[in-house]
């Protein structure tokens, strides 16, 4: 595309060296390292670097210009475009190269701590059993309709996101169901994407390695609504779980904005009928839902996603058609062995969220509950030994051990898990096992396991890899256990 018709809707301030008005653009980068002849390249400010530092070998690498907030010293002749806001370009820049995809499709973004990526499965599929192509941006994988990709992030970059926005439209989606995390709503990834659809599921402590504050946590995750608030669209639907109680105050503070939808499994509304380990049945507002997928945590996950899909006009029969597709979310209290015993994969890797599969898992359980997790290195220490605690609370027996050590020690990490793990009252040292090796410790629990038994390993969930220092090794808590189960069971 010409580079006038690029800046046609950007305020710019000013320019150094020359370029044709006629000048062809080949693609839109923010990686330095990706650049190629014909780039037009992004100079972002960020939070630990600047992409003005970065800006000469963008060039370097064939970049025809250079799009920068603040004066860049380059090479004579380089041709550098001054705006005020340079995010604020780019998602003008990357509208214009792409043609708006975005806006030719119903967007719908989750944002909280957990349930995130379940809730996304599930409203993929209810659009799709109501013939609705969807796609899928996510922290597990990214799909649009039934061809699948790896993720890279949960919410990736500006650049990635509208290429996926135009692939999506010209595969033939009309619906763009994706995860928005808190960091990408802090860094303004998501600036200007016109959502018509938000879901707020919870707020518990996770990524205070990054936003310092539980405050700051909430206000990143509010900017969606925020968002959607001031956005164009034309069904802005937003629906809140207001039995946490970050989302009862958005509800309060957004309801002069949004016609708020409140969740809540308090509302007369909706009926428990069952909670097995083969799923769960209930139902909303006489609709029945029969789904495979397990625990209390998922009705909440479950009415959100049908509340969404009601406000998007898709009939109730559908929905529930489309919930009860779902046989399971990839590492989300996946079971992927029950017979002698039952054996589960779940992603926890927050207090509450351990919290709450541990009690889901108590109240399913026939004999005991075994819980096998450790805690992710470089990244909040404070919720450790709370989650120590939590699994000597709930589980019979506990094997602590490595999830993602990262730069720390693994023994570092495991000390403070296990100082948590000693002020349980519940706490029996016979009962507790340190197994610093993850495969160890899924084989120990796999191989002393007795008839009846539930074990639950996590942390790590969906994950293909153990990072340990600078490598990534590949590791699948999955493969593992079925692994040992062969080997021992079978």
């Amino acid at each position: 595309m010409r580079i006038d018709h690029i800046l046609k809707n950007i305020s710019v301030r000013g320019k150094e060296g020359t370029v044709s008005p006629s000048a062809r653009i080949n693609s839109i980068c923010l990686d330095s390292r990706e650049c190629v002849p014909g780039s037009l390249f992004f100079a972002l400010p960020g939070t630990r670097t600047d992409g003005s530092l970065f800006a000469a070998e963008a060039l370097k690498k064939g970049a025809a210009a250079v799009v920068a907030e603040k004066k860049i010293k380059l090479p004579a002749g380089a041709v550098v475009i001054y705006v005020r806001s340079a995010k604020k370009a780019l998602t003008a820049a990357l509208n214009a190269f792409y043609g708006d995809p975005a806006g030719k499709l119903k967007i719908i973004g989750i944002t909280g701590t957990n349930g995130k990526t379940t809730t996304g499965f599930l409203l993929k599929s209810i659009f799709e059993t109501a013939g609705h192509k969807t796609a899928l941006l996510g922290t597990v994988n990214y799909y649009i309709g039934s061809e699948k990709s790896p993720s890279v992030l949960t919410t990736p970059s500006p650049v990635f996101l509208y290429e996926f926005f135009n692939k999506a439209l010209r595969a033939g989606a009309e619906y763009l169901v994706m995860e928005v995390s808190s960091h990408s709503l802090k860094t303004g990834r998501v600036d200007g994407v016109p959502f018509e659809g938000a879901v707020f599921t919870n707020i518990t402590r996770d990524h205070l390695d990054f936003h310092l504050t539980f405050e700051d946590y909430y206000q990143s995750k509010k900017m969606l609504f925020s968002q959607l608030a001031k956005g164009k669209g034309k069904i802005k639907s937003a629906v809140v779980n207001c039995d946490d109680a970050y989302g009862r105050r958005l509800a309060g503070e957004m309801s002069g904005l949004l016609q708020v939808d409140r969740i809540s499994l308090k509302d007369p509304g909706i009926r428990v009928e069952a909670m097995t380990l083969s799923g769960v049945k209930f139902s909303i507002g006489g609709q029945r839902i029969n789904s495979r997928l397990v625990g209390r945590h998922n009705i909440y996950n479950i009415t959100e996603a049908y509340t969404t899909a009601l406000n998007f006009g898709i009939p109730a029969r559908d929905i529930a058609r489309g919930i009860g597709r779902i046989k399971n979310v990839t590492g989300r209290f996946e079971i992927i062995y029950n017979r002698e015993f039952c054996v589960a994969v779940d992603y926890a890797h927050t207090p509450d969220a351990l919290l709450k599969t541990l009690n889901t898992a108590a109240g399913l359980k026939k004999k005991r509950l075994i819980a096998v997790f450790g805690c992710g290195g470089d990244r909040d220490t404070k919720k450790r030994a709370p989650m120590g605690r939590i699994a000597a609370d709930i589980a019979d027996i506990v094997y602590v051990t490595s999830d993602n050590p990262r730069s720390e020690k693994p023994a570092d990490i495991i000390g403070q898990i296990v100082s948590g793990l000693k002020k349980s009252r519940r706490y029996v040292r016979k009962c507790s096992h340190i197994i610093e090796d993850r495969r160890a410790a899924i084989g120990s629990a796999v191989k002393n396991a007795r008839p009846g038994d539930l074990i639950i390993i996590a942390g790590k969930g969906h994950e293909k890899y153990q990072i340990i220092g600078p490598r990534k090794l590949p590791f699948s808590d999955r493969a593992c256990a079925l692994g040992f189960i062969r080997e021992f069971w079978k």
